[in-house]
């Protein structure tokens, strides 16, 4: 009898932590709430979730935001703030005619950090203006409530935006600062070919960077 009484305790001595282990396990999300990261590793999740869905292009094609939802999804982000990013990606598409005057529909180099600020904020009002020059001289902007100050001559760190005028001007997000004199970006159409891309050397003048209060 005693033998009896024994061999379940054992058992569910043994079973105990695995079945433990395994209900932590399933309650663990994936992916990092864009609160978290900041503006660097969410436009590094954009940039994967494009490099996935359409090998990093930003050319609008049927199911592309049905792909960047459900990845972007998977990385942690909420229902909430993908509704908001795919209105956001919808407002953001600009006719485009590349250097080989080939006319397509894409999100350039504006649009690509306004959903950066999207995803960040869950906000749809992020850089309305109508080009990236437009954001060259401002002091400050913001999206949702998010306020992005000029930074002036401080040292550049990952993660600031920048912004450069002259025609439709540039923006784009550091990503590895190199001597505070160059860096490399993440960007769309940086090479005027609508695809987002994370390695391109750049030269910190002329730009005005931005950072998040």
């Amino acid at each position: 009898m005693r033998k009896l009484l024994i061999l379940p305790i054992l058992l569910s001595l043994f079973f105990y932590p695995v079945l433990a282990f395994a209900q932590t396990t399933v309650r663990t999300r994936v992916g990092s709430p864009p609160q978290n990261s900041g503006a660097l590793g969410v436009a590094k999740d954009l940039k994967a979730s494009y490099d996935k869905c359409s090998g990093g292009s930003t050319v609008d094609k049927p199911g592309l935001g049905d792909c960047l939802r459900a990845d972007l999804l998977y990385r942690g982000y909420s229902y909430n703030v993908l509704d908001a990013f795919e209105a956001r990606r919808k407002s953001s598409l600009v006719f485009h005619d590349g250097p080989l005057r080939n006319p397509t529909i894409c999100t350039e180099c504006l649009g690509y950090v306004a959903l950066v600020l999207t995803l960040l904020s869950g906000s749809t009002n992020t850089l309305t203006q109508l080009s990236a020059a437009g954001v060259y001289p401002l002091t400050s902007f913001t999206a949702g409530s998010l306020v992005f100050n000029s930074i002036g001559p401080e040292p550049l760190l990952p993660g600031d935006i920048g912004a450069k005028g002259g025609g439709s001007g540039h923006i784009v997000i550091v990503n590895d600062v190199r001597g505070n004199i160059k860096f490399t970006a993440l960007e769309s159409n940086g090479n005027y070919d609508c695809r987002v891309t994370d390695a391109r050397e750049i030269n910190r003048e002329p730009y005005n960077f931005f950072r998040m209060q």
